[in-house]
């Protein structure tokens, strides 16, 4: 069984990016290109140079179309403030969002592609980070991934933590659970989950051979590194609600924990 529910409008999508972004006071970047679209990164700078940097990223995954959505929907909403600066990926697989795929066009995972990278979407993504680094000079406080999982009937998510700060899984599946509620099951994906949490230790991880952005982006990158799994069974616009409250409760809860 695959996702069968309704797919990103992907021509409509990247129509209203732009305008919307700019509205909400951000600058958009064309940083490559794949399967004909454009490979886009927004960026918005905080009120004081020393503020936090928070990156987001969704659209990796052609059959998730909750990501972009949702991030979508937070920058009609205004809610990206100048607290922090804010560096945004919102579709990094375009022309699988457009087939409703899981992988790309060329049937890689760009998922999957974060340690040797062979997808466009992913080389021309790890060469964008790169230079962003240099442009925001220090390691994202937060990292903030948008994903779906048809599996599941419930919100979980991973958390990665490379700090001494408490974790913020349990103030984000609280905060979505009204919503649409949260997988419980001891196990999830074959690792290890309470409530609807998994979290590891980097360490456990960084021998994979295939790296998604997440760990790619803890090991390199990032503090703090949040995987957000809305479900896939439930309807599209609960989804969309789901991520952007999670999204809000981590940004939340990072606050008061730093």
């Amino acid at each position: 069984m695959s996702y069968l529910g309704p797919t990103l409008d992907v021509p409509r999508f990247f129509a209203e990016l732009p305008s919307v972004a700019q509205a909400a006071g951000f600058e958009l970047e064309k940083y490559g290109e794949a399967a004909g679209w454009p490979l886009l990164a927004l960026t918005r700078p905080a009120s004081a140079e020393a503020a936090p940097v928070i990156y987001l990223s969704s659209g990796i995954h052609g059959d998730e179309p909750a990501g972009p959505l949702a991030l979508l929907q937070l920058l009609r909403e205004k809610y990206f403030t100048d607290n922090f600066h804010w560096l945004i990926c919102p579709a990094l697989n375009p022309g699988g969002l457009l087939l409703k795929t899981r992988e790309n066009p060329a049937g890689i995972d760009v998922n999957r592609d974060y340690r040797e990278p062979k997808s466009p979407e992913a080389r021309q993504h790890l060469d964008f980070l790169d230079r962003a680094f240099g442009v925001f000079s220090g390691r994202f406080a937060l990292s903030i991934l948008l994903h779906e999982d048809w599996e599941t009937r419930g919100f979980y998510m991973y958390e990665l933590n490379g700090t001494d700060n408490p974790l913020l899984g349990p103030a984000v599946l609280a905060a979505v659970e009204p919503i649409c509620g949260v997988d419980r099951s001891p196990v999830i994906e074959g690792m290890p989950a309470r409530d609807g949490l998994i979290t590891r230790p980097v360490s456990d991880f960084a021998d994979r051979p295939l790296w998604p952005e997440a760990l790619w982006l803890v090991i390199k990158r990032t503090d703090r590194n949040t995987t957000l799994e809305a479900p896939s069974a439930q309807a599209l616009d609960k989804r969309v609600a789901a991520l952007c409250t999670a999204v809000r409760a981590a940004v939340a809860a990072m606050e008061k924990t730093n």
